[in-house]
């Protein structure tokens, strides 16, 4: 039988930006899974906002990704329809799209199965600052 439940975290940002949020993933991990196995899903329950799993080592990682995502979809372009909370409307969307709002970790003996670089980030794509909340749902072996 396994056990369901979930629990939710917030996170201030100060606008558009990758936000590492690894450690407080980790933390709420060794907690509540301890020596169990587990699957554990990461949502964030906002359309303007999302989450990735990548490099976390060096810096210039998330700058790099912060440049490509704002390349591919500039703000404030003509063809842009929704627009009602400014020009960053459509681009914040359509670069949760790209990323996506969930990610799953494996948890073997409450410990997450990562890769020796991954972090985990809350991807801003709003300019201005928001808090999001982040609901992580574990499902654990018994």
């Amino acid at each position: 039988m396994s056990q369901i439940f979930h629990k939710s975290m917030e996170l201030s940002t100060n606008g558009k930006g990758f936000y590492e949020i690894t450690k407080e993933v980790e933390s709420l991990v060794k907690e509540h899974c301890q020596q169990k196995n587990a699957i554990v899903l990461i949502s964030t329950q906002h359309t303007s906002a999302s989450l990735c799993m990548q490099e976390a080592y060096d810096p210039s990682a998330k700058e790099d990704m912060q440049t490509f995502l704002d390349r591919l979809v500039p703000d404030n372009q003509a063809w842009h329809k929704h627009t009602l909370e400014g020009p960053d409307d459509t681009t914040a969307h359509l670069k949760s799209i790209l990323t996506g709002n969930h990610l799953h970790l494996a948890v073997q003996e409450g410990r997450w199965l990562k890769g020796q670089w991954q972090g985990i980030y809350l991807c801003e794509h709003r300019n201005a600052a928001h808090t999001r909340t982040i609901l992580l749902s574990f499902v654990l072996s018994s």
